[in-house]
């Protein structure tokens, strides 16, 4: 049985947080891809739903962090959707990228939604989101 590793209380700096239609990693250069950035969603009904995805690029990371993306009704403080993994750095100097894929997220009314990033349960930051209904 694996023994789990300590989360790291070394607290990474967010350099970057972006939602866009679809990440991708090239296999041979590890490159990351993003199509279609966005922070304004327009719907023509409410409730409303989207799939969506969210880059993050951290660095003076060093350990074992937890991680934890809270989809959330920033208006209401509302979670919505969560989605947990890990990472691990070696080198405080280097960065750190990943990407997550999200289904349809349901928003259920307009106004503000975030991805509120969290490692080894300490505040990041966030990716906010304006959805508005569409004009008439």
């Amino acid at each position: 049985m694996a023994e789990e590793q300590p989360a790291s209380k070394v607290p990474p700096f967010l350099l970057a947080a972006l939602v866009c239609d679809v990440a991708v990693t090239e296999p041979s250069t590890r490159k990351k891809s993003l199509i279609g950035i966005f922070d304004k969603i327009t719907a023509a009904t409410f409730p409303a739903g989207r799939p969506m995805s969210l880059y993050i690029r951290l660095t003076d990371a060093e350990g074992h962090y937890p991680m934890r993306i809270d989809f959330v009704h920033a208006d209401k403080d509302a979670l919505i959707a969560r989605v947990e993994g890990a990472i691990d750095s070696v080198d405080r100097t280097i960065t750190l990228d990943a990407h997550y894929e999200f289904p349809p997220l349901p928003m259920p009314e307009p106004g503000r939604y975030e991805f509120r990033i969290y490692a080894s349960d300490m505040y990041l930051g966030s990716a906010a989101i304006a959805v508005r209904p569409r004009p008439k």
